[in-house]
């Protein structure tokens, strides 16, 4: 039997990833589901941890940069007077604290003094390279390493708390820890936690049902029934870019572009701006005073 051949596909694809489930395998499902030759995702999601995982298709991933640095936005719930080796579930669970006790007026203080920008050490289970190595294979290997701490800033954060399950949302910046951050509030309360769930609702604004951007899971891609189906799912390249404004470039302004030469345009944008040709997105460029380069163009063209 000839083998299926892989598609130059591109566009993005909003993952609702499973839990216990890691977003490489999530990635390469949903590269199979879709035949696309080239296939990348925008952020790396904890294996007990669901939600948004973009993926990326063909030249898609030249813009994904802009969403890793973007903001994130989590829910989580913790278990007060509880810790984890890992922070979270995949690790020894111990009781230190059988009743802790939090009023509402800390709870309030708690929100309060975590927002803004903080400082962060993230925990040995993550992927932060010490030495050359992820801090998890040291850690698994019990060997003795410190992670410098790191400045993180907290946009939001809203807390509750009911029998001893603490749960929160929180928009935080690239590079937050959510398991640090339930870590470090549970240690203001006087007590300890480990995170019992994360979920990623939103990255930037990614995520907009009133514009039917909504994530899928891997059962709603493979309950399609063919590959027509699953490319309505798609959306376009240009939304991992969409902080810039938009300029409209002539075909002579383009041919100019994939020579390597500056063009003069009738612009008032200075900086990045999405290209468009005739409504179509064929990448970024750079305003100067009214001339433009390029600054990452599609291979593909318009």
């Amino acid at each position: 039997m000839a083998k299926i051949p892989f598609r130059a596909l591109n566009g993005v694809l909003l993952i609702d990833k499973a839990r216990g489930v890691s977003s490489n395998k999530t990635l390469q499902t949903a590269r199979f589901a879709y035949r696309a030759r080239k296939a990348g995702h925008t952020g790396t999601l904890d294996p007990f941890a669901t939600g948004l995982l973009p993926v990326c298709f063909g030249e898609a991933n030249k813009y994904s940069r802009w969403l890793l640095d973007a903001d994130k936005t989590y829910c989580f719930t913790a278990v007060l007077g509880q810790q984890s080796t890992t922070g979270d579930t995949e690790g020894d669970i111990s009781i230190v604290d059988e009743s802790p006790t939090v009023s509402e007026r800390q709870l309030c203080q708690a929100a309060s003094h975590f927002l803004g920008e903080i400082e962060q050490i993230p925990p040995k289970f993550s992927a932060i390279k010490i030495g050359g190595q992820r801090a998890y294979k040291l850690a698994r290997e019990g060997k003795h390493f410190s992670i410098p701490s790191r400045r993180v800033h907290i946009h939001k954060l809203s807390l509750s708390l009911a029998d001893n399950k603490l749960t929160g949302v929180t928009r935080v910046s690239k590079g937050t820890y959510i398991r640090t951050l339930v870590e470090d509030i549970a240690n203001y309360l006087g007590t300890v936690a480990y995170c019992s769930d994360l979920r990623r609702l939103q990255i930037a604004n990614l995520v907009n049902e009133a514009q039917s951007r909504v994530m899928h899971t891997i059962a709603d891609i493979d309950a399609l029934p063919g590959e027509a189906e699953r490319d309505t799912l798609l959306l376009p390249m240009d939304l991992l870019c969409h902080q810039f404004p938009p300029q409209t470039i002539l075909s002579t302004h383009w041919d100019m572009l994939i020579r390597g030469r500056q063009t003069c345009i009738d612009s008032d944008n200075n900086g990045i701006v999405r290209l468009y040709i005739d409504d179509k997105f064929c990448g970024l460029g750079q305003v100067d005073q009214g001339r433009l380069k390029a600054f990452r163009l599609l291979n593909t063209g318009y």
